[in-house]
């Protein structure tokens, strides 16, 4: 059986952010371009060498749940707010709903 996220997600409200991140697969994508993610965390993240959305898509992907996937987040400097956080994994769960297993890029 595969990561368990939570459906919580589900009933947050979209953002421009948001809906701009779901229009398209991600490609090169910056990690400041995932909700929840600012420009700061951003370039912590790209220090880290997470360079793109997609590999905290991965990362999200990888993760046995939400909760396992913010500890993650917040070890590399991701956002320590919690509606931040809960903006990422909304998204990316949106994002995991539409795009499915689809193949970077």
């Amino acid at each position: 059986m595969g990561p368990q996220h939570s459906k919580q997600t589900a009933q947050r409200a979209e953002s421009e952010k948001h809906r701009k991140f779901l229009e398209e697969p991600m490609s090169d994508k910056g990690p400041n371009k995932v909700p929840g993610i600012s420009d700061f965390t951003a370039g912590t993240l790209q220090e880290d060498g997470i360079k793109t959305a997609w590999r905290i898509y991965v990362q999200y992907r990888e993760a046995e749940n939400d909760s396992a996937f913010i500890l993650w987040l917040t070890a590399k400097d991701g956002p320590s707010n919690k509606e931040h956080q809960q903006d990422t994994c909304f998204a990316l769960e949106k994002y995991k709903e539409k795009y499915g297993k689809r193949r970077y890029p």
